[in-house]
């Protein structure tokens, strides 16, 4: 529907739908099961169907829909392909204001719809609020990235290099991470340290694209130019246009992955695709000699081209290979991956799926050269450009295959089925977390709903991050290779209350690592054991003697080193307010033990019931966030975050009952907001179908008339 937008034929439309349908990009990201991205990528075309329909007619019903998308795309949930989507929106709605204006339509007409495009983004953002408005606060005030995970280095990493440009032409050239079994001779060289998904847009569509961009004058310059535009960002800084991008664009420094954005490029040059056969089926016959004489060099050119290329790499595969990397990846041999090797062994080992990636592509070029030459050259009727969508179908079958693998449930079973290790820890009781290494998948515990240590997804609370340690920089020591830096800590596990390691049999810890009480093996599996760590601090304790560190950076050292009982002292930000003049009781005997029972801990209410003999802080090891309510003996007091990443309120002496309730103010906040503009899109969409179908009738009366 995108392209018949832009008075594409049914056979260029359908080339542009089953090319971008059937990319690369789009369907590589099956593997690493990204759905977000999946969800902004085939949404994305939506957008811009309804912008430029917005543009030509019906402005209120199509605005309204924009935003509608707009809304869901955000909703996806993926914010960096979102803010990706609204650049190429903008640049769009700028690229058709300008032509309004060349073309001196009226100003009113044309600031109203300038207008319009605002608010269908802001309509967007409302509609997308009970997720993005709390969300962005997250990003900027909680996740790690507010703080250490910004500026040009973060921003470059991930990123498309040299050899993924090669690779949108034979997409087997960088190689691919991919199933062994069924793709032998497939290896990931690339500059990144693995790569589990391709950009690779089709071979026959490029080809189409600059047809379309060159020769198709209407649109195409536009798309071409954003097509560009998409490539240079995702290539970060493998080229210098990068630090343009990076000063100019708000929020790029807190961006990383910079190759996302090559959903764009898919998009448009599956749309200049489209152009290129529209303009063969309706302007090669009017062209002018000299025009048509170019499309003909460009059609020999580019087959003889790839033709040369896997003749060469065929016939001198390493010294290809060699001459190469001298120019772009003069490191290569110096690159160690995991495991041992290098990543030039890599790179001779993937020649094999390189040289038929070549091959494949020269094939389907010269398919599509061919066919276009018999149509213009009259040798066969026109409808036999049928061959370029099917063509492009059979490409994206033939390489997408790699990236979508059905299994038995038998295997899931085995992933994430219940076993020793889940029904030992779940069948006991309190609570606590576990340390879990190289046993299972990240999620198994937590999908048989056993607390872990960890919880790595890369934006959790970004003080629960740097006292885990985040992503390791530095091998750990105990379970070697790189690990979360601080995942063996023995103050840090103990104060989780880590009651449970799950480790291999391997896995020593030293002595005294934990403290007095020595360790214990709980269950013994073969290979992997259950190690008890009686040291464990609960999931509530109270405490009655605070240390005032001002710097939360210096109290996870402090945390990390074991130096600290904090089982007596809590170490805070800042003293509580009237802490020295607090009240304590006295008693004319030996006061009674304090005590203290956990009453439930769950992932929105928290409650505790305690007796204790003077004022202190009570500890939950739960980690802190303002969105968490206090109450004592049904009072709202004050939070307070402990231990620089925990939840904590301060309890006076006697019996008391404290609960914790999460209510996000932000989220409330932005769910009334989601109501809100929901309930004005769904207005907007209703009034503006009642206005086009009151105006398409007035339009059939008047042409009967």
């Amino acid at each position: 529907h995108t392209a018949r937008q832009f008075s594409l034929s049914r056979l260029a439309s359908s080339f542009a739908g089953l090319a971008y349908m059937f990319s690369g990009y789009l369907i590589s990201l099956v593997a690493p099961g990204h759905d977000g991205k999946i969800f902004v990528t085939t949404l994305f075309p939506l957008s811009i169907l309804f912008l430029d329909r917005a543009f030509q007619k019906d402005h209120l019903l199509n605005f309204a829909l924009l935003g509608s998308v707009i809304g869901l795309i955000i909703l996806t949930p993926h914010p960096q392909m979102s803010y990706f989507t609204l650049w190429a929106l903008g640049l769009y709605t700028a690229y058709l204001l300008y032509n309004r204006i060349r073309a001196r339509a009226p100003f009113g007409g044309t600031a109203a719809l300038a207008g319009g495009a605002a608010l269908a983004v802001a309509l967007g953002l409302g509609v997308s609020a009970i997720q993005f408005y709390p969300g962005f606060s997250y990003t900027k005030e909680f996740s790690p990235r507010a703080d250490t995970k910004s500026g040009y280095g973060w921003a470059t990493s991930w990123s498309l290099h040299e050899e993924d440009v090669v690779g949108l032409i034979a997409p087997e050239f960088g190689g691919v991470k991919v199933n062994q079994q069924k793709y032998p001779n497939v290896y990931y060289w690339g500059k990144n340290a693995f790569k589990d998904n391709s950009e690779y847009a089709g071979v026959v569509a490029l080809f189409l694209a600059v047809i379309g961009a060159f020769f198709y004058r209407r649109k195409g310059i536009f798309f071409g130019g954003l097509a560009l535009f998409a490539l240079s960002y995702a290539l970060a800084d493998t080229t210098p246009l990068f630090k343009i991008y990076y000063h100019l664009i708000p929020n790029v420094q807190s961006l990383r992955a910079a190759s996302m954005i090559m959903f764009i490029f898919s998009f448009c040059v599956s749309l200049l695709a489209a152009m290129g056969i529209q303009w063969l089926l309706t302007e090669y016959d009017s062209a002018a000699s000299s025009t048509k004489a170019r499309l003909k060099k460009y059609l020999l050119y580019s087959s003889l081209t790839l033709a040369a290329l896997a003749l060469l790499w065929s016939v001198s595969g390493e010294g290809m290979l060699s001459a190469y990397t001298s120019v772009f990846y003069s490191d290569i041999k110096r690159r160690i991956i995991q495991g041992g090797g290098t990543k030039w062994q890599m790179a001779v080992a993937n020649l094999p799926a390189a040289k038929a990636g070549f091959w494949i592509s020269f094939v389907l070029v010269g398919a599509a050269a061919g066919t276009i030459w018999m149509v213009v050259r009259k040798r066969i009727p026109r409808w036999a450009l049928l061959a370029l969508p099917l063509l492009a179908l059979a490409d994206g079958l033939r390489f997408d295959g790699r990236f979508v693998e059905t299994v038995p449930q038998a295997r899931f079973q085995q992933t994430f089925g219940v076993n020793g290790v889940t029904q030992f820890i779940k069948s006991q009781q309190g609570t606590f977390r576990t340390m879990q290494w190289g046993l299972f998948s990240g999620d198994l515990l937590p999908f048989h709903g056993i607390e872990i240590v960890s919880g790595y997804h890369g934006n959790q609370l970004r003080w629960y991050d740097d006292l885990l340690g985040g992503p390791a920089q530095v091998p750990n020591r105990i379970l070697g290779g790189a690990g979360l830096t601080n995942i063996t800590n023995g103050p840090f596990l103990n104060l989780v209350g880590a009651r449970f390691l799950a480790v291999r049999k391997s896995v020593q810890f030293p002595p005294d690592h934990f403290g007095d009480k020595p360790l214990t093996i709980a269950r013994d599996f073969g290979g992997a054991v259950i190690i008890e760590n009686p040291n464990y601090f609960p999931r509530a304790f109270f405490v009655d003697s605070i240390e005032v560190i001002p710097d939360r950076a210096n109290i996870y050292p402090r945390i990390l080193s074991g130096a600290d009982d904090l089982r007596k002292v809590v170490l805070l930000e800042q003293e509580p307010e009237g802490w020295k003049n607090r009240q304590i009781t006295s008693y004319e005997t030996e006061p009674p033990p304090d005590s203290l029972t956990l009453l439930y801990s769950g992932s929105d209410s928290i409650a505790v019931e305690c007796q204790v003999a003077r004022e202190g802080i009570l500890v939950v090891t739960t980690a802190y966030y303002n969105g968490w309510r206090p109450e004592v003996d049904g009072q709202p007091v004050e939070l307070i975050r402990t231990n620089g990443a925990f939840l904590g309120v301060r309890v006076g002496p006697g019996n008391k009952r404290i609960v914790f309730h999460y209510l996000s103010p932000l989220y409330q906040t932005g769910k009334r907001i989601t109501y809100t503009a929901t309930i004005l899109a769904l207005l907007g969409i209703a009034f503006g179908w009642r206005r086009s179908r009151v105006a398409a009738v007035g339009s059939n009366e008047q042409a009967e008339g």
